[in-house]
């Protein structure tokens, strides 16, 4: 260890550094590595499988002037997302795309990248902000952020490119203007301006970044005015002109292109009940429930061992009064450490600035000041998680200057300091490491979700929809029941139980449950296809035929829909309509193989004509050679020819 430190003593400053990125990389690279061949999961699926956007680079100029889930079609016609516009992110993944299609690896692999890339200007940020030890706490403060598992989802699950684009604009601009104001610099006004381009570049891939702001006050608070307030405020005017006038500039820049593009400035558009019950709740009790999230986070990020890619409703519940123990605690620990941070803003600066930062940053995430989208993700703890690392950092290293003075035990303790700290970093990775497992597919995720956050309906319901496609109906059953039990007026718990009667043929009680769903949801285009399907295989074709027009009146568009009422014609002896039914199909998608099937068993069976029917069973064949009745067809082709042969 001796020989190591001295070592570390006799390289110069650059060499320092080029050690520690190099730490940094391998170390990132090692804690992710058995992500990079997970599959999509989730949200992944809507945002980049689904998306049309992504997959055509021209469409690059749509991207910069439509929301964030243009390209992607709802299964409602009433949702209209139009709260989000982070055309950055949605470029990021037509690039992925345009290089390597829908491989997962490509797109797995940019995250990583990425992150590593946030861990490395960590490194260089804390190089600013620390004041002693600079290398050694600046690369303890990158490595515990690069290992940290409440990092998983943002950098593991696809989706979490918002966060790592915008921590990685976000702390480039920061690290920019602190070159810009606190360090002397032979090109100072580049260097803002810089900064400013960073900040935009933040602000289009999350909204989130707009926090960027509060964060330049307090670094220049801290380290330029010595945390004097009084003399912070007696250069207020000069300090707006000279430092924040270029970041209010870009902030409007922003809004006037938000609201030209989304036509609100701040929306929180169709937020569900099963997203954030917070929509229902009075102010004080979001400011109660925001409070008692703050303390939740704090413990993960403490913590990190039961972690969920999901809070949905129930699994925080809306706080209903002040006196609850849980609430008590998160608001007791941010006033003690909010007092602790204007006490340490003249004495230790780093501690107080690594307080105030996660506050800052968490502001708006945690649904304190406004309401957002979800009531509570791991993932929007990656940019305010660089404030506890340096938190726990500093902490260290003031207790360590403590006894810096008492040098009989001073070296026991540095080496006791330096075994803690490698010990948590290696918890800290293997539990990364662990967790990553958890995001390989959607059924380890949405076990992980069920068994550490038992109250999630969408949990319980998307653990359902595993269980259907895996053919276990029986389980399908217990956790969509359970999803229904915590949330009553959830559509797709009430749909996932539809699909899942009729499949095991108990339609009765699917009507029952995708009647409610509709109910809840009325213009829900797969409930009522599967509610036509329903009263169908009841014989009961003209319900089975209203539905199937009901639902064509709302989606005119959708080709199943068309094809399941020509079905429904057919047994019930309308021939004609039938037909008309099919073609019209086809005609929305020609390359639909059960509806070339369908007319080819119509021209065969109810009109006689051999030539057409041979015609579209052939193309049926030819569009789906796989498809499950492909050797029936295979067969009555081979009938049909011999017949015509005769």
């Amino acid at each position: 260890m001796h020989a190591v430190f001295e070592f570390i003593k006799k390289l110069d400053p650059y060499a320092k550094i080029i050690l520690s990125l190099g730490i940094i990389s391998i170390v990132s690279l090692i804690c992710y590595s058995n992500s990079l061949h997970n599959d999509f999961v989730y949200d992944d699926k809507s945002v980049i499988v689904e998306n049309e956007l992504v997959k055509d680079i021209h469409n690059i100029p749509l991207i910069f002037t439509t929301s964030y889930w243009e390209g992607y079609h709802w299964e409602g016609v009433e949702k209209n997302e139009q709260s989000l516009y982070r055309p950055l992110v949605i470029f990021s993944y037509a690039l992925n795309y345009l290089i390597n299609d829908l491989n997962p690896f490509g797109y797995h692999l940019i995250n990583l990248l990425i992150h590593i890339i946030n861990s490395i200007l960590t490194f260089l940020i804390c190089l600013y902000l620390f004041e002693s030890w600079r290398w050694v706490s600046s690369l303890v403060v990158s490595l515990i952020f690069a290992t940290h598992p409440i990092h998983t989802e943002a950098v593991t699950s696809v989706v979490g490119r918002a966060e790592l684009l915008c921590f990685c604009f976000f702390i480039l601009a920061l690290w920019l203007y602190t070159k810009a104001r606190l360090i002397k610099s032979s090109y100072p006004s580049l260097f803002y301006l810089l900064s400013l381009g960073g900040y935009f570049l933040a602000l289009l891939s999350k909204e989130s970044a707009i926090t960027l702001l509060g964060v330049v006050i307090l670094i220049d608070w801290l380290y330029r005015y010595q945390g004097k307030i009084k003399v912070m405020l007696d250069n207020g005017l000069n300090e707006v002109k000279r430092s924040y006038s270029g970041f209010l500039l870009v902030t409007l820049i922003y809004f006037i292109l938000r609201f030209l593009i989304l036509e609100n400035l701040i929306n929180p558009g169709s937020v569900t009940m099963l997203d954030n019950p917070l929509i229902a709740a009075s102010s004080w009790q979001r400011i109660a429930t925001a409070i008692k999230i703050i303390g939740n986070y704090l413990a993960l990020l403490l913590f990190p061992i039961r972690l969920s890619a999901d809070y949905s409703f129930n699994q925080i519940p809306v706080s209903t009064t002040f006196f609850a123990p849980g609430l008590l605690c998160s608001l007791f620990l941010i006033v003690i450490t909010s007092g602790l941070a204007f006490w340490c803003s003249r004495r230790v600066r780093i501690l107080s600035f690594s307080i105030f930062f996660f506050f800052i940053t968490v502001s708006i995430t945690s649904n304190l000041l406004i309401i957002i989208g979800t009531i509570m993700a791991e993932r929007l703890l990656y940019i305010p998680s660089l404030g506890f690392c340096i938190f726990m950092v500093a902490l260290g290293q003031k207790s360590l200057a403590g006894v810096l003075q008492k040098r009989h035990i001073f070296h026991s303790y540095s080496l006791l300091i330096i075994i803690i700290t490698l010990l948590i970093i290696s918890l800290y990775a293997i539990r990364t490491w662990i967790r990553n497992e958890d995001w390989r597919d959607e059924a380890h995720l949405f076990s992980g979700v069920v068994r550490n956050a038992p109250e999630s309906a969408r949990g319980h319901n998307q653990m359902a929809a595993v269980y259907f496609q895996n053919g276990n109906y029986a389980m399908a059953l217990k956790e969509a029941k359970r999803a229904v039990e915590i949330h009553p007026d959830y559509k797709e718990a009430h749909y996932c139980l539809g699909t899942t009667y009729n499949k095991i043929g108990h339609y009765d009680k699917a009507i029952i449950e995708l009647t409610r769903a509709i109910r809840i949801h009325p213009r829900y285009p797969s409930a009522l296809l599967n509610l036509g399907i329903s009263y169908h295989y009841l014989k009961q074709y003209d319900k089975a035929i209203k539905t199937y027009k009901h639902l064509i009146s709302i989606r005119p568009d959708y080709a199943e829909a068309y094809n399941n009422l020509g079905i429904s014609y057919y047994f019930k002896g309308a021939v004609e309509e039938a037909t008309r039914a099919y073609l019209h199909a086809l005609k929305l998608k020609p390359d639909y193989a059960e509806v070339c099937k369908n007319l080819g068993v119509l021209y065969y069976n109810k009109k006689g004509d051999i030539k057409r029917s041979a015609y579209y069973l052939k193309k049926s064949l030819e569009l789906n050679p796989e498809q499950h009745e492909a050797e029936q067809i295979r067969v009555l082709l081979q009938f049909i020819e011999n017949k015509t042969t005769e």
